[in-house]
Order: structure tokens, then sequence, then C-alpha cells
């Protein structure tokens, strides 16, 4: 449940002093509220404090990078609701196409060439794919490595790898550690060799 400017106000120090750019405490908090400004930003509030409104106004969903920082790395998360009637999504929506295992070496790279080359407008909006899935199912341990190194040195966007298989897995995410892939398919049965 998101915290009330008054809420807030109760947590900060009430000097006034302006070091947060805002004429008084009651102003930084109704920002703080708003979600315009973080905590962080007066310097004179206390740990205590802290600790107290982090947890009670820290975003639902945690953040998740893919891929390198910057432009080429793709943010997902961190919204301040959980569904967009309620306010709105801030990060644009991680749109992904399937290079499925079946295919051949030469049609996999092709699809790569045609994520990279997809754009598409929806609602006057550019938009166009900002991942690719690598679908490793059924495929051997050296097989999944020459596919990924592959489809990463020809790809312009973060991949997320796919299997079940946690030692396929292991050697396809080390192969390509650097560009920091998605790993998907941890199950129930899975999950902890899928964690080491």
């Amino acid at each position: 449940m998101a915290l009330t400017g008054m809420q807030i106000y109760k947590s900060l120090p009430k000097t006034n002093c302006g070091d947060c750019k805002f004429p008084t405490c009651m102003a930084f908090a109704m920002q703080v509220a708003g979600k315009q400004k973080a905590l962080t930003d007066c310097p004179h509030v206390s740990d205590d404090a802290k600790g107290a409104l982090s947890d009670a106004s820290s975003p639902p969903m945690k953040l998740v990078r893919i891929g390198p920082a910057g432009e080429a790395g793709v943010e997902i998360g961190q919204e301040t609701v959980m569904f967009r009637h309620a306010e709105k999504f801030h990060k644009a929506p991680a749109l992904t196409a399937r290079i499925a295992s079946t295919l051949s070496d030469a049609e996999a790279l092709a699809r790569v060439d045609a994520i990279n080359k997809a754009d598409f407008t929806r609602v006057g909006q550019q938009i166009g794919l900002r991942l690719a899935t690598i679908d490793l199912e059924g495929i051997s341990g050296d097989k999944a490595v020459e596919r990924v190194k592959a489809l990463s040195a020809k790809s312009r966007v973060p991949f997320v790898l796919m299997t079940e298989d946690p030692s396929v897995m292991s050697v396809a995410a080390a192969a390509i550690k650097d560009a920091k892939p998605l790993l998907y398919r941890a199950t129930e049965a899975n999950s902890e060799a899928m964690i080491k």
C-alpha cells in the first residue's frame, strides 16, 4: 500500500532546511508520496526512518536487468503498481521472439537477423523486439555453447536462455556470461540444480 505524505512526513527530521531542494519537509514528503522524489534525496533522514519507510514504499516487483548496462540492456520490474489500471507502468514491455531448438544453424542466424530488423508501429509508437529467446531443449551442452556463441555474436538484443536441463543451462550461460542473459525454465524439480 502506498504511503501518504503525512506518513512520510512523520519520519522526516522536520527541519525545513531546504537541502532536498524543497522549502519544507512537508513539500518533500508530498513529492516522495507522489513518487516524484526518492526518500534518499533528503540527506538528514535517519537510518531508522529509511528502513521503516523503504519496506513500506518499495515496489512490489524487483528490478531485473537483462543484458549489458546501458541502452543495449533491458530493464523490467520495479514498477510501483501490480496492475496498469492502478496507475501506469513506467518501463516499456520487453517483447521477445523465440529461436526454436529445432532450427538449423543457418535458420537460427536468419531468425536473429529478423529479430535485429524487427520494427513496427503501434498506436503511433515505434516498437521493436528487445529480447531474443534461445530455446535449448533437446540440444547437447557442446551444441548449446556453439549456438549461443554464434547467435550472441550476431545479435543486437540481449538473450533469454530457455531449457529445463541444468547442465545445458550451466555451460550455455557460462559461454555468454558477459552478455548477462536471463535464465528461464527453472521448475520445482530442477530448481536446486539450476541455482548451482
